[in-house]
């Protein structure tokens, strides 16, 4: 086996060493404790999931598979990674670094709290009503009625955002900093309530349980195996099949071996994939294995981490822009 990795160059390790760790989901179990996590995970995979990859593995080359079994197959494998947990808290502190980067625009903040125009508006709107609500008998004994308040706690708004938006800035910086470092180990915890509740998630299975599924033959110099196992194909291109939307999947590709892929696709038509390793490549987080070391192989590794960071920065970019959209 070899490995190829985004930062570590290539290299043929023990097979302990590469996509396993000990305790990866929970620690180890004391006497009279229900069964770990990491427990549950091994039994299911040395019981059931083990069957499941012999008969795939064993399936007829380009005959149709019952969806059954690649479904739970795939389903399993690809939120159980580490991949799945490590991008994902990537994901997540570039979003919240995007978000501090906008709240860091005075204009936008100006927009964001409605404090252009002679009224309150957007947040500032939604801020002062709910204020009113809550202290509207005190308001009103004090003189105030409902359009008194509005102009007079709006003046303060306006004057107050001019005179503290640097100690604001920084205070919001600070919080999304906090949150920003503690991603990935959000990103751990909410992986690991995932799998607390199902080895394997049923609306993700029943989803891919759609989809018509065989085995194909891989290249002649064979298939590589991803970190993050199996990729969705869509009019986006690929990604990682954890980060897909099983709704929009025209097609999933996992490696079964070095010369057996297998296939999922959202209508019957079967054609040969052109380039499976450079898709297969372009969404491994940090590395991806191979049977041999070749130097076609060692040519993809610049592709790792590629459609994953895109695909975070476009959704990204989305999001803000149509967030930004009335500013």
């Amino acid at each position: 086996m070899t490995v190829y990795h985004r930062e570590r160059g290539v290299f043929a390790p023990s097979t302990r060493g590469i996509a396993a760790e000990r305790l990866f989901y929970s620690d180890l179990r004391t006497e009279g404790d229900v069964p770990t996590l990491d427990e549950r995970i091994t039994d299911y995979e040395n019981a059931r999931f083990d069957s499941l990859l012999q008969r795939l593995r064993a399936s007829a080359p380009s005959e149709p598979l019952a969806p059954e079994d690649p479904a739970e197959f795939v389903t399993h494998l690809s939120v159980r990674t580490a991949h799945f947990r490590d991008a994902g808290g990537e994901g997540a502190a570039r979003l919240l670094n995007a978000i501090g980067d906008l709240f860091r625009d005075r204009d936008f903040v100006r927009w964001h709290f409605g404090l252009d125009g002679s009224t309150p508006a957007g947040a500032m709107r939604e801020q002062l009503d709910e204020l009113w609500q809550k202290h509207e008998p005190e308001l009103i004994a004090m003189g105030f009625t409902k359009r008194s308040y509005d102009a007079a706690a709006f003046a303060i708004g306006k004057a107050a955002f001019e005179n503290n938006f640097g100690r604001v800035e920084a205070d919001v910086h600070r919080a999304l900093s906090n949150i920003e470092a503690r991603a990935a180990e959000s990103a751990q915890s909410a992986q690991r309530q995932s799998l607390d509740r199902n080895l394997v998630p049923p609306l993700r299975m029943e989803k891919l349980q759609n989809l018509h599924w065989r085995v194909d033959k891989g290249p002649s110099d064979g298939l590589i195996l991803p970190d993050c196992v199996a990729i969705g194909i869509d009019d986006g291109g690929a990604n990682p099949l954890a980060f897909s939307d099983p709704d929009s999947l025209a097609q999933v590709l996992l490696p079964l071996s070095h010369d057996r892929l297998l296939v999922g696709k959202r209508d019957k038509a079967f054609a040969a994939i052109a380039n499976p390793n450079e898709l297969l490549s372009s969404c491994a987080w940090d590395f991806f294995v191979a049977r041999d070391r070749t130097a076609d192989l060692d040519q993809l590794r610049p592709l790792i981490r590629t459609a994953t960071t895109d695909l975070f920065n476009r959704d990204i970019g989305e999001a803000l822009a149509a967030y930004r959209g009335g500013a």
